[in-house]
């Protein structure tokens, strides 16, 4: 399984898209997951990277996470709590993105 933060962003839901199209089972993380977006494969998530003690059961079973967050004060604390949070899950590989 492939965990996608940033999901409801401009790159996030491309890249859930392309993820579907390829088959790939995707779990979709957001503060405020859409209602009516549905994509086959994607289980979205509602959870806030802030929240350090939540992250790791989201992520358990997860093989790989890609990270993205928004441009704001906090961006480094909750890209290190995600990255952190993977490490704690046995997450194996972790893209993260930086769009500044």
């Amino acid at each position: 399984m492939i965990v996608v933060s940033g999901a409801t962003g401009t790159i996030g839901r491309e890249l859930l898209r392309l993820l579907a199209a390829q088959g790939a089972e995707v779990k979709a993380l957001s503060r405020n997951p859409p209602d009516a977006e549905a994509l086959p494969g994607a289980t979205w998530v509602a959870t806030d990277l802030a929240d350090r003690q939540a992250l790791p059961p989201i992520l358990a079973g997860a093989e790989r996470l890609f990270v993205l967050t928004g441009n704001s004060e906090d961006m480094v604390r909750l890209q290190k709590n995600a990255i952190a949070a993977a490490e704690e899950a046995g997450v194996g590989h972790v893209v993260k993105l930086s769009a500044l």
